[in-house]
């Protein structure tokens, strides 16, 4: 098992990871298509796909954690 600590860690290592590639992105090839997994789309649709599937994932996390801790996450002060 994975302490809090080393998940937290690894989370912000990964999320830290994937700002960087975006950071050094030229804008210019936002608007670029592209075939990912067969389906034509731009470089910023992929993108917001990423984030958004992230997202879900992340909140399917809160959700089962609050369920099992039955303990509000505190995520907002």
């Amino acid at each position: 098992m994975i302490s809090r600590a080393e998940l937290i860690e690894r989370l912000r290592k990964i999320v830290g990871e994937a700002d960087a590639v975006l950071a050094s992105l030229d804008v210019s090839l936002l608007t670029e298509r592209r075939q990912i997994q067969g389906r034509d789309t731009t470089v910023l649709r992929a993108i917001y796909h990423v984030v958004e599937h992230f997202s879900m994932h992340a909140g399917q996390i809160f959700l089962l954690t609050k369920m099992r801790t039955e303990k509000d996450l505190r995520l907002y002060p």
